[in-house]
């Protein structure tokens, strides 16, 4: 449905984008993004499509265009003002932030905000999807075709696998987090810092929300908040669901609001809890941001004509 939708969202004679912004009645759109690189990803591109410099360059030229930037703060009052804005968000803490997207978004003079898990900051640990996502690329390489599959269905709960299957496969994950330091340091956060940008937490080590238990929900939550407020990285108190919020309640929800300033989900245009927003995923397409933001307004106006009946 993703795809058809970015495709309908071409037809600009019957939908433009200040019609369905009209019909829709939401005038702020929160894209987001992990990383951006002309180079394959090892750790990312055999999961899904990674935005070229270029593609992120023409993307940012249609939402500088047809929004106005602006930071998490400001979400609320352009809503109510009917002002059409963007509040740009990356997440994980890629080091693909630092190095490609800062430069760029600094040139630009484009706020952004970024989510963090904790445990992944100075490359002490990797989110066991990317570990996958290194052993598909190596499996798939050198001859081990047979362990794809047994790769692709490992699970939170099971991430210790991986280092199994690392050994089987020769990979020391510690030199090769050595060698790519995939993920930003603490230095790097504090310079992005720095020049205004903003950060919140995004659990410790990146679970399924919904297959842990509330205990474990909460603690993933809590310790990664408190690494933000120790580290000095952030105070704002903002949290973004890894994952998503998908098969989470809303009461459940409200609990993540009721103990933050904003949180952060991924279900694009939904509004209907307050101080809790959902973004736009920019990724895993060859559509750009007109088509996928386009579509996603068309998507949103399928659900109200639904929710109305």
């Amino acid at each position: 449905m993703r795809s058809s939708l970015y495709k309908l969202a071409r037809y600009d004679k019957l939908f433009s984008l200040s019609k369905l912004q009209e019909m829709t009645k939401k005038y702020v759109v929160c894209p987001y993004y992990h990383l951006v690189s002309d180079a394959y990803q090892p750790f990312v591109s055999p999961l899904y499509k990674v935005k070229t410099i270029d593609e992120f360059q023409r993307d940012l030229d249609w939402l500088q265009d047809n929004f106005k930037p602006i930071k998490w703060t400001e979400i609320d009052e352009c809503e109510n003002n009917q002002t059409p804005a963007f509040c740009l968000s990356f997440d994980d803490g890629l080091r693909e932030v630092y190095d490609v997207i800062f430069p760029i978004l600094k040139q630009r003079n484009i706020p952004a905000l970024c989510f963090i898990n904790s445990d992944f900051i100075g490359n002490n640990d990797m989110f066991y999807r990317y570990k996958a996502a290194y052993l598909l690329g190596v499996a798939k390489n050198s001859g081990y075709s047979q362990l794809i599959p047994k790769i692709n269905s490992i699970t939170f709960e099971t991430k210790d696998m991986l280092n199994q299957l690392a050994l089987c496969l020769k990979i020391d994950f510690d030199k090769v987090m050595s060698d790519y330091k995939p993920y930003m340091d603490l230095y790097q956060l504090n310079e992005l810092k720095n020049h205004g940008w903003d950060f919140g937490s995004h659990s410790k080590n990146h679970p399924h929300y919904d297959k842990i238990s509330i205990k474990e929900q909460l603690i993933q939550t809590s310790e990664s908040d408190a690494f933000l407020l120790k580290n000095n990285i952030s105070d704002s108190n903002l949290f973004a669901f890894p994952f998503g919020q998908e098969n989470l309640s809303k009461e459940r929800i409200i609990q993540e609001t009721n103990t933050h300033n904003a949180v952060f989900g991924t279900a694009n245009l939904r509004r209907d809890i307050p101080n809790f927003y959902n973004r736009i995923w920019m990724e895993n397409t060859n559509s750009s941001a007109k088509d996928i933001i386009k579509g996603e307004y068309f998507r949103e106006y399928i659900h109200q004509q639904i929710d109305d009946k």
